[in-house]
């Protein structure tokens, strides 16, 4: 950066030093490409009041290295007059050549300006789409953000039909696609609320797919063309749900409906899903819950148990084994939480909520080992700095004055 600043006030200096004569001349011409203009071009410089007076040219022929020979090779360029002589049949070569080059071009000026007229009828020939009513968007609006009891009187207050299809409209296509009802829209956004309350309080007909969207909106000469267009499918409600708990409300609508609708055949739901069910469900899950943790705490006073006492002034175990048993926990506890995937929300915050006592139990435990040995050490006691382990009759391996039991302990520093 100091080289080039250097560079630029010595160039800047030079062209003080030559603006007599540049001001005198009638043309001044300049190859500055890039941020090199910047060093030319700046203000009350010679060369920009050159530009302003309109004598300020640029060289109209490529150039090399801004070398003194280049320079030369420059000036004797722009200051020659070359004169070529050229036969007659030459020059009849060359009209010939530029006239078919301009009947090429006219040509594909003109295939241009025809494939656009082309476009242009098709596109006038394609019907027009109306946009959605107000009332419908706003129910597409209170559908998707979950508002179920102002979805409901917006249905009530202006009659729409819940199970009628959205009009095809151009900024409606994926909705049209993917989700052709009301009921689509409300599963696939996940709000089982709303779910609920337009099959069992509204009646939405949950059988209806998306093909039978497109042959609603196609007129029959052109239906096999929109229905590729829009990717036809036969997706119901249920097909296309985003989470369980969504899932569900389609069974429980059909375990309170069970003959308002071909539930299994067309709607595609597998099984109702009763209250009894649902409550047995909880029960198994709460009776595999108080087990595991059953066989957790007994995992646990087991440890305690086979736990060796060691005399005062050692450590009750060692690191190593501390650690162990923490990844043995931690192997545990994440078996624990794959195998309670299912339960209840209430359930896995329980669960969660006892692991981080674990852990925090877990933690503090290597703390008073860690306090127990430095204590030791510090008492002058021949013991292991890494586990507390007594060192009479051992040979200790010493590192910068610390005494360890094993290279193990040696690796793993001190507590």
């Amino acid at each position: 950066m100091y080289n080039e600043e250097a560079l630029k006030l010595e160039v800047r200096e030079l062209l003080e030093s030559w603006s007599h004569w540049i001001k005198q001349s009638e043309c001044v011409f300049v190859h500055s490409p890039g941020n090199n203009r910047r060093v030319l071009f700046y203000e009350n410089s010679v060369i920009s009041a050159a530009e302003h007076q309109g004598r300020l040219r640029s060289i109209p022929f490529m150039t090399r290295r801004p070398t003194l020979s280049e320079l030369k090779r420059t000036y004797q360029e722009l200051t020659t007059v070359k004169v070529s002589v050229l036969s007659k049949e030459t020059l009849e070569r060359r009209e010939l050549a530029e006239q078919e080059a301009l009947e090429k071009a006219t040509e594909l000026s003109q295939s241009r300006t025809a494939k656009e007229k082309d476009a242009s009828k098709k596109i006038s020939k394609e019907p027009i789409v109306p946009e959605p009513s107000p009332e419908l968007s706003k129910l597409i609006d209170l559908v998707k953000k979950g508002r179920t009891e102002a979805m409901s009187s917006h249905l009530l207050k202006h009659g729409i039909d819940p199970s009628m299809l959205l009009p095809l409209t151009s900024s409606s296509e994926y909705d049209i696609r993917r989700t052709p009802t009301i009921l689509h829209l409300a599963s696939h956004h996940g709000q089982a609320s709303v779910v609920k309350v337009l099959l069992e309080k509204h009646i939405a007909d949950p059988t209806v797919t998306a093909s039978s969207a497109v042959e609603n909106h196609q007129d029959p000469e052109t239906t096999e063309d929109g229905a590729s267009s829009l990717g036809t499918s036969s997706f119901t409600a249920y097909d296309i749900a985003k989470d369980k708990e969504t899932r569900n409300a389609f069974r429980r609508s059909m375990a309170l409906l069970p003959d308002a609708w071909d539930w299994v055949g067309q709607a595609h739901v597998p099984s109702a899903l009763t209250p009894e069910m649902e409550a047995e469900q909880e029960r198994k899950a709460k009776e595999k819950s108080r087990k595991l943790q059953e066989a957790e705490r007994e995992r646990k006073k087991t440890r305690e148990a086979n736990r060796p006492t060691t005399p005062a002034g050692q450590s009750p175990t060692s690191k190593s084994t501390s650690s162990s048993s923490s990844s043995v926990m931690a192997k545990s506890l994440a078996s624990v939480s794959a195998a309670n995937s299912h339960l209840s929300p209430e359930m896995r915050m329980r669960l969660e909520r006892e692991r981080r006592a674990n852990a925090a139990e877990a933690r503090m435990l290597a703390q008073r080992q860690g306090e127990s040995i430095r204590r030791a050490v510090q008492e002058g006691k021949n013991v292991c700095v890494a586990c507390g382990k007594s060192l009479d009759g051992l040979s200790p391996f010493d590192k910068f004055g610390r005494k360890f039991c094993t290279t193990e302990c040696v690796a793993r520093g001190p507590a």
